[in-house]
């Protein structure tokens, strides 16, 4: 953020910027945008607890009057992100399990829910959209894709070749019968033998 120096010179003071926060927003935001967001959230708020909350118990601690110095809490956005059990990450999961949820059905959820929250802004029509107010600036969401997306399911071949593992606990975790992933048949489990 200025001009290139080829060399530092001797008791030369500088000040640099790491940016560490890989915020999104796109022109379509859909749920990776929104856990990418969410991590950054975290970020922000370890670096706000860290940094600023920190610093002003020791100025507290040294009589130094810190009272000019201000910053956002975003926690009440962190709740609304992952407070269980409403919060949009838990609506979201919840939504998931049910054989007829939807990600219209999901987003009037999170719309009856958070609408008369700070962080969160409804659209104006019935799209499965909407909007958080992040300490970065407000991303709209796509609610299009979110339960899918959330779902995540391993390909059945994937879970056939798990199933067919070495491993005694790959080969357990992936076994219907002993509750592990539902999807391609497996071979069945020999009955457990002893009380």
């Amino acid at each position: 953020l200025g001009p290139k120096v080829a060399k530092m010179r001797a008791g030369e003071k500088t000040i640099s910027i790491l940016d560490i926060f890989g915020f999104e927003c796109f022109d379509t935001n859909s749920f990776e945008q929104m856990l990418i967001n969410l991590a950054n959230e975290q970020l922000q708020f370890f670096f706000n607890n860290h940094i600023f909350a920190m610093e002003l118990e020791e100025y507290a601690r040294e009589g130094i009057d810190g009272s000019k110095i201000t910053f956002e809490d975003n926690q009440p956005l962190l709740d609304l992100l992952l407070q269980k059990p409403i919060g949009l990450l838990a609506i979201c999961d919840e939504e998931a399990l049910f054989p007829r949820g939807s990600d219209q059905s999901m987003a009037e959820k999170f719309h009856r829910n958070f609408a008369d929250k700070k962080h969160y802004t409804k659209p104006r029509g019935d799209d499965p959209q909407f909007t958080i107010h992040h300490y970065a600036g407000a991303v709209e969401y796509e609610a299009e894709g979110f339960l899918e997306k959330n779902r995540d399911n391993l390909a059945l071949d994937v879970v056939a070749a798990l199933r067919l593992s070495d491993r005694g606990l790959v080969k357990e975790l992936f076994d219907d019968e002993a509750g592990g992933a539902k999807g391609a048949k497996g071979k069945k489990k020999a009955p457990a033998k002893g009380g």
